[in-house]
């Protein structure tokens, strides 16, 4: 908690200081596979990018829910991605790339019998964005959280953020 706390701190100076970007950003998972998609649903939730001024490298983290009942048997889902980004501008004015890396810390609970799986997972995603202005910006790509026994988390997401 005291590291959380001083990582924190030290962004916000950062941001104080110009040199620091953050955007928190309302994402939707649509998960790519079918059976998946079944047994827990789609995922939501928040991510906020961490980018420096003089580099294309940040920081992404974030928080998803889900939560569907199938079979009589309900489902909550919870993932929390934590990844390094690379982004970069795309020729065309205002569009960029974005690849990530890192780890996500997946959690499934079938509400119903009580039985939750907890599990760290390599995470990785790919992303074009379009600016639309100097605060408001639209991402689309795919993204991959792990895998836990058959519950795949590769999906489609769409997110806008809100930079300050």
């Amino acid at each position: 908690v005291i590291t959380l706390v001083m990582i924190t701190s030290a962004l916000a100076v950062m941001a104080k200081d110009g040199e620091l970007t953050i955007t928190p950003r309302i994402a939707y998972n649509y998960l790519i596979d079918g059976d998946s998609r079944d047994v827990v649903g789609n995922n939501y939730g928040a991510l906020v990018d961490f980018d420096w001024y003089t580099s294309p490298i940040g920081l992404e983290a974030g928080y998803f829910y889900g939560s569907k009942t199938f079979d009589g048997a309900k489902t909550d889902t919870r993932i929390l991605p934590v990844m390094l980004n690379y982004k970069d501008v795309l020729a065309v004015e205002n569009l960029y790339w974005k690849v990530s890396a890192g780890v996500a810390f997946n959690e499934f609970k079938n509400v119903t019998t009580g039985v939750k799986n907890k599990d760290t997972e390599f995470a990785w995603a790919a992303a074009i964005g379009i600016n639309l202005n100097a605060a408001t910006s639209l991402e689309l790509g795919y993204v991959d959280y792990g895998k836990e026994d058959s519950i795949k988390t590769g999906a489609i997401q769409a997110n806008i953020g809100f930079a300050f």
